[in-house]
Order: C-alpha cells, then structure tokens, then sequence
C-alpha cells in the first residue's frame, strides 16, 4: 500500500485507535454472526448450538486468518498495554452475559430444568468456542471445528434428561 507508519498513526491517532477500528471492522463483518445470534434466539440452547456450528464456518474460513480476533488478540501483553487485553475481555464477557441471560430464560421457561447453571453453562459455550478459536488457528478444517460444535451441543442435550 505505501503508507508508512507515522502517515497511518495520524490517521488512526494511535496505534490502540487503528487496533480498535480493525476490531470493529471485525465485529461488524466476520464476527458478527455472534451478534446477530445473540440478537435473534430466545432460547439459550439455540443460541449456542448455532453460534457454535457458525463459528466453526467462520473460525475456519480460509477468507481470513483462522480463529476469532477478539478471542486471540492481544492474550499476551505488557504491563502498558493491559488496558488493551482488558477491553477486549469486557467485549468477551459481554456476550458470556448474554449467553448466561439466555440460559436463565431456558430454566424460566421450563426448558432447562431448575437444576442447571446459566453461569456454568455459559462459562462451558465460552470455553468450547475460546478452544474452537484457537484449534481454527492451529489448523483445524470447518468439519473438525462442527465435530467439536456437535458435541457440545450433545453434552447440553444430557440436562434436558
């Protein structure tokens, strides 16, 4: 492209600014079927058999590098930069809350029994895409990641019982 450092810096303002311009950029185009998700289903069994079987399409699409930038992003960071890792943790916990919101709706509603864990649950869709993220970047094909998405799925299925 040509542009140099300090031209791009001014543009953006700082190199955090253009980080979070590409975050966003990323939020509004490969990642946003997690929003439009979270946005679409009531239920939060749905909700995370879906975001599970399309994040295995998109963290494994050959379009873009594999996994999901908000995921992988800035894991290992200077005391300087922590800031940076934190931000991007509160976007994770942000849809971490709207799948244990989700959930509790499910034992509300009678689908989940009272027994089952909207925090819990949450915290295992969050640790299966996190892992499905990080597979995607290591190599893993869309049919291992929906292999991994069909058996998170089968291990919700067994509170239903």
């Amino acid at each position: 492209m040509g542009i140099r450092p300090p031209s791009m810096y001014a543009a953006f303002e700082s190199k955090e600014s253009l980080f979070f311009s590409v975050v966003d950029h990323y939020n509004a185009t490969h990642g946003s079927f997690l929003a439009e998700a979270i946005a679409e289903e009531t239920s939060g069994t749905r909700l995370a058999r879906r975001v599970l079987h399309e994040a295995a399409a998109h963290y494994a699409s050959t379009s873009h590098p594999g996994g999901c930038l908000v995921i992988s992003a800035a894991v290992t960071v200077t005391p300087g930069n922590q800031h940076v890792a934190d931000r991007l943790a509160a976007m994770r916990n942000q849809n971490l809350a709207a799948f244990e919101q989700a959930f509790q709706r499910d034992v509300d509603s009678g689908e989940l029994p009272p027994h089952a864990d909207p925090y819990r649950l949450a915290r295992f869709v969050a640790a299966v895409l996190q892992g499905m993220s990080q597979q995607a970047r290591d190599g893993a094909q869309v049919e291992d990641l929906r292999a991994v998405a069909t058996t998170a799925g089968n291990v919700m299925s067994v509170l239903h019982r």
